[in-house]
């Protein structure tokens, strides 16, 4: 039981890392927008020395239902084609009066 005294407990980078995989890996969603999202550290792993045969094997434990065939070629296509990054806090949009070009005519 926690008193008024206690402070929060803090959560460690790693318990975080493993909280958000575990929501990317939810049976919810597909398994191609799945592996977008675990491409970097998929990637991170293989640069590491493990393989994909080994990554793949892990995700079966974790309820990943594509075959190898099938996990390799999701793989291949998702490099080929990256989805840009998403946006950025840009500055809104000026409008076309307060532009530069139309201000020097």
């Amino acid at each position: 039981m926690t008193t008024s005294n206690d402070k929060p407990r803090q959560v460690t980078t790693k318990e975080a890392e493993n909280a958000i995989l575990l929501l990317t890996l939810s049976a919810d969603r597909k398994q191609t927008a799945r592996l977008r999202e675990l491409l970097p550290l998929i990637d991170q792993a293989t640069q590491q020395g493990v393989t994909l045969i080994a990554i793949h094997q892990k995700l079966q434990q974790l309820e990943f239902t594509v075959s190898y065939k099938s996990f390799t070629k999701i793989l291949s296509r998702l490099r080929q084609n990256p989805r840009p990054m998403p946006l950025t806090s840009a500055p809104p949009p000026t409008r076309p009066e307060d532009s530069p070009t139309r201000q020097a005519r």
